[in-house]
């Protein structure tokens, strides 16, 4: 288990570390603190090694547990101060106080000053919660006036101003709940029937908030509606309508950066987003501007650095995917390969199995298939139950297509009959799958060349009616089997068909 200093300190950025050193030096009388001393040993740690910091600083183990606690505490501590420099909303709150003190002064006038800037700002900002605690002291404040009518119609305009806020609240948080539900769907694709979940997300998409874009009345209900509808259209193959949205989430954020609020890991997650849109629909001027500021993205934690990595290589190895420039994309994906399968960097289990997957496949695609092959093994190594299921059931098919073109013939027996009672135990047999084994134990067996080429002939004919059908499969959404099953029938390289398929629908010159 990594220890949960070693992980705070590790993900500083270097400017909250230079805070830190600032305000620490502050608490220093004559030697330097233990805390001090500690801090700066786990900052020079690549991995944790608590015994070699406990002879640094040669303390007992209780007074090293005490002095970890103590410092652990004081960086949180100097964290939300930090933070709350940095936020406008802290200084709001800031505001709301003074104005509550002078209130119980009675000092109403300058009480009410603070509060008609704080209610002009809290609305700027949409901070409406804020909005209504200020609208709360303002009612407080009119309870001590002398005229009655006074008091009356003043009360009643605020209240009319309160019920307003909480229906930018009330939409605010309907809006939020969709985002939930649709994000519980996202995390669910692939993992579960794949049909269901659209059939249930279609039913959610017809909820009135997300048919009538004018019901979003705030920049936070539009940027909640922007990520619902582009996760809707990604999910459902509306490849332009997925990357409006995208754009459009992203330049709402770009204009409203105090209300929204972002980090730079929720920006790099919908600049994320965006590129593959514009991959998606083959918008590469879009894709160049996106992906210049990426490139220019300030990166101030290691945690950052790692998410900026995987972006870059799932982007540019599907650019490169779609562009037909496979030298491109075999050098990215080797030099992706020995990044990821060595954990150099760190990125999650499924992010990794992403590239290696991607790499694995384009890999595959310039016959390079030795090397695709080690990819493959590296994901089977994982634990199935760690893996997505449909990245499960496409990586098998790799395998398999990889030790059939490397004439692993023997070994290959075998492995089909493994794979399809995974497949049946998982319930997760399809079509595709089913053609494809039926093909790998007919060919292992054949004594000729002809009876071979007759083979890829059935199998192509056999996939094109699946695809003409839409057959739904994972296997048809990560791996082109027809084209690979068409080049083995006409003698031509996976390469050259591919490049064929995108001239012959004018997406290569």
């Amino acid at each position: 288990m990594v220890d949960q200093l070693f992980q705070l300190i590790q993900s500083l950025s270097k400017t909250e570390k230079r805070y830190l050193r600032i305000h620490a030096s502050q608490h220093v009388r004559g030697d330097e603190n233990n805390y001090l001393k500690l801090y700066d040993a786990i900052n020079e740690q690549q991995t944790y090694d608590e015994n070699a910091l406990v002879n640094f600083l040669k303390l007992d183990k209780n007074k090293f547990a005490v002095t970890k606690n103590y410092l652990y505490n004081f960086i949180l501590d100097e964290l939300i101060s930090f933070h709350d420099e940095k936020s406008p909303q802290h200084d709001l709150y800031k505001q709301l106080r003074q104005a509550e003190v002078l209130y119980d002064k009675h000092l109403i006038e300058q009480a009410k000053r603070i509060v008609d800037k704080l209610k002009k700002r809290a609305n700027d900002l949409e901070d409406f919660y804020l909005y209504s605690r200020a609208l709360e002291l303002e009612i407080k404040m009119i309870h001590l006036l002398n005229n009655v009518q006074e008091q009356v119609r003043k009360i009643r305009k605020l209240v009319d101003e309160n019920k307003e806020v909480w229906r930018k609240l009330q939409e605010i948080h309907d809006y939020k709940q969709l985002y939930y539900m649709v994000t519980c769907f996202v995390l669910q694709f692939g993992t579960l029937n794949q049909a269901e979940i659209i059939q249930e997300i279609e039913k959610l998409h017809q909820n009135p908030l997300l048919q009538d874009p004018q019901r979003a009345t705030t920049i936070t209900s539009l940027n909640y509606l922007y990520s619902i509808q582009y996760r809707y259209y990604q999910m459902t193959g509306n490849d332009e309508e997925y990357h409006l949205y995208s754009q459009l989430q992203v330049d709402l954020i770009f204009a409203n950066p105090k209300i929204l609020g972002y980090t730079p890991l929720f920006l790099l997650s919908r600049l994320h987003s965006l590129l593959l849109a514009c991959i998606a629909t083959y918008k590469f001027q879009d894709f160049d501007r996106n992906y210049e500021y990426f490139e220019k993205f300030e990166l101030q934690t290691k945690h950052e650095e790692s998410r900026w990595r995987f972006i870059k290589y799932n982007v540019l190895l599907q650019k490169y995917l779609v562009y037909c420039d496979f030298e491109k994309a075999a050098t990215l994906a080797k030099e992706a390969g020995k990044l990821f399968i060595n954990k150099e960097v760190r990125v999650s289990d499924m992010q990794r199995t992403v590239l290696l997957l991607q790499s694995c496949y384009l890999l595959l695609i310039k016959g390079e298939y030795k090397i695709a092959l080690d990819y493959a093994n590296e994901i089977l190594q994982e634990e199935s139950s760690n893996l997505r299921g449909d990245m499960y059931n496409v990586v098998l098919m790799f395998d398999l297509v990889l030790h059939f073109e490397l004439r692993h013939y023997q070994l290959l027996e075998s492995k089909i009959r493994t794979a399809r009672r995974y497949l049946n135990n998982q319930n997760s047999l399809g079509e595709p799958e089913a053609k494809m084994f039926a093909f790998f134990n007919k060919a292992i067996k054949t004594t000729s060349n002809k009876e071979l080429l007759i083979l890829y002939g059935e199998l192509y004919e056999e996939l094109k009616n699946l695809d003409a059908q839409k057959t739904p499969s994972p296997i048809f959404d990560f791996f082109d089997l027809l084209s690979w099953a068409k080049a083995k029938a006409e003698q031509k390289t996976f390469v050259a068909v591919k490049i064929e398929q995108k001239e012959r629908i004018g997406l290569l010159v």
